[in-house]
């Protein structure tokens, strides 16, 4: 579901870590602005700041001595430029001593008369800390040790070649790491990301996070496409036992929907394999596995069934695709032959003749990583996306490709980044503004 999209144009800080200092700031026109400055600046303090306006958090006003904001927006379809001020309570330290009041409440409070009756309280948002893609405290056995163990004990004997003791060790290690994910999980859960907060602050984002959240968001998806498959089969079954199963299409398939049925094969086939097990499903695999042209079924209830059952997983395309997606893009920026999957057992990366966890993907993979899951499972659901340094360990052909991706990844989302490098809007000019 879209939503009305937010713009923040302009931005007063009255109090910016200084008492006496005052910072304005106009951003770009476009859907992405880039704060940079020199060292010492403020720019991570800008985004701070920004984020506790956006979520209504007066501790960190507070600690960054701010005496007073405003904010000014626009409303998509809307031309006029609307403002929330936030400030500090002034107080007559004299009259708050003679009514008894406790002067820690009201020095630390600030006024949100105007910010909560605006619309803009409605809007939703994450800040991105810098430390993305921590490794987790997760103790990984490495099939060096296994080698080293197996070449040094009597079991050597029986392996017949060294690269059998080699495949036998990294096969053991892997096993021994799903299976402790596995027993792990409910822990794994519990440092989970909520993302059902209204308001996130991220400062830091380990990997055990990032793959509960893949791992979570591909049950969800393989429960949706079950659910969706399972609800068509029985849809066209009581269609074909109704009286007059006016229903069922008597003229076949078109040549596009045997393309729309090809591509969808693989899931529609893990679906059916997941289900109970009867004569109709088992005929179904055999259908999608052996058809290349599914225009040429001459049964007429089958290709009915499985026009349906694509549909239904159409309609839960968000869902469903985005672990696909997710996977592609991510893919695209490794070499080598490295590959990200995610599937029931967790999530990890497929080398042509091994595999390890993501905890040992270079910490520009992380980074990237991290956004990207973020990006495409959550980033449309928030108005504003504020990430500090984005660039972090990323190679310069990654930044200056990032801001476009991110933007086309949550395109109904206003970004904001504070970066120490301007060249990571890339060919955007516009996309820049500097804080003095």
């Amino acid at each position: 579901m879209r939503w009305k999209m937010y713009k923040i144009s302009r931005l007063f800080i009255n109090g910016f870590k200084d008492p006496s200092r005052t910072v304005k700031l106009n951003f770009s026109r476009e859907p992405v602005s880039v704060i940079y400055g020199d060292n010492g600046a403020g720019k991570t303090t800008l985004l701070k700041i920004l984020h506790a306006l956006i979520s209504r958090d007066s501790s960190i006003l507070l600690n960054e001595n701010v005496k007073e904001v405003i904010l000014y927006y626009k409303v998509e379809g809307g031309e006029h430029e609307r403002k929330v001020r936030v400030w500090k309570n002034e107080v007559d330290l004299d009259k708050i001593e003679l009514s008894g009041i406790n002067l820690d409440d009201i020095l630390d409070e600030y006024n949100w008369s105007e910010f909560d009756k605006a619309e803009f309280k409605e809007v939703s948002s994450i800040l991105f800390g810098t430390s993305r893609g921590i490794s987790s405290s997760t103790v990984t056995i490495s099939p060096d040790i296994i080698i080293d163990f197996l070449e040094r004990s009597n079991f050597s004997k029986e392996f017949r070649t060294r690269s059998r003791v080699h495949s036998f060790a990294f096969e053991l290690a892997e096993h021994l790491r799903r299976d402790k994910r596995r027993r792990d999980y409910s822990s794994l859960n519990k440092n989970s990301i909520n993302l059902n907060i209204k308001h996130l602050s991220l400062d830091s984002i380990n990997m055990d996070s990032i793959e509960s959240i893949l791992i979570q968001r591909y049950r969800l998806a393989k429960r949706v496409t079950n659910e969706r498959v399972q609800k068509a089969l029985f849809d066209t079954l009581s269609v074909a036992l109704s009286v007059d199963a006016t229903g069922i299409e008597e003229a076949g398939l078109t040549e596009s929907d045997s393309n729309l049925i090809v591509s969808n094969r693989e899931r529609l086939i893990e679906a059916l394999t997941s289900s109970p097990e009867n004569a109709l499903s088992d005929q179904l695999i055999r259908v999608l596995q052996k058809e290349k042209n599914f225009t040429e079924l001459n049964n007429s209830l089958l290709p009915s069934l499985l026009l349906k059952m694509t549909s239904e997983l159409q309609s839960e395309k968000s869902i469903l695709n985005s672990i696909d997606f997710l996977e592609d893009v991510f893919n695209d920026h490794l070499q080598n032959g490295k590959r990200l999957v995610v599937n029931q057992d967790g999530a990890q990366i497929v080398l042509k003749d091994r595999s390890h966890s993501l905890d040992e993907l270079s910490s520009g993979e992380k980074h990237l990583l991290s956004l990207l899951t973020l990006f495409i499972i959550e980033g449309s659901r928030r108005n504003f996306l504020l990430i500090d340094e984005p660039e972090i360990s990323l190679n310069i052909k990654w930044q200056r490709k990032l801001l476009q991706l991110l933007n086309e990844l949550a395109p109904d989302s206003q970004i904001i980044v504070a970066s120490h490098s301007p060249s990571i809007s890339g060919k955007k000019a516009n996309y820049l503004v500097e804080l003095l």
